[in-house]
């Protein structure tokens, strides 16, 4: 009889910590669904101005490296025949 009535009793007290939680969970609903919402958005913002970003910083380095004046190297490349015959009088 005392199990059975620990069973009962414990059945009720689940049924009551159950039914607080859904009734806070339906009060605040609209503000969770809110704060997700909202939660989404930034992360959409965040992603598109580090898109932006990264348009622009990539163009600037295209245009840097466009612009730039690479150096005049004087002279001719070195033939593997002058490498070797270099390579010898050492």
């Amino acid at each position: 009889m005392k199990k059975l009535l620990a069973i009962v009793l414990l059945a009720v007290l689940g049924a009551v910590i159950f039914t607080a939680v859904l009734l806070l969970i339906l009060r605040f609903l609209p503000l969770l669904a809110a704060l997700a919402v909202a939660l989404l958005i930034a992360v959409a913002a965040v992603a598109v101005t580090l898109a932006i970003l990264q348009f622009l910083v990539g163009a600037g380095g295209a245009i840097y490296y466009g612009l730039k004046k690479r150096p005049e190297v004087e002279g001719r490349p070195v033939t593997i025949d002058e490498a070797k015959r270099l390579g010898e009088e050492d």
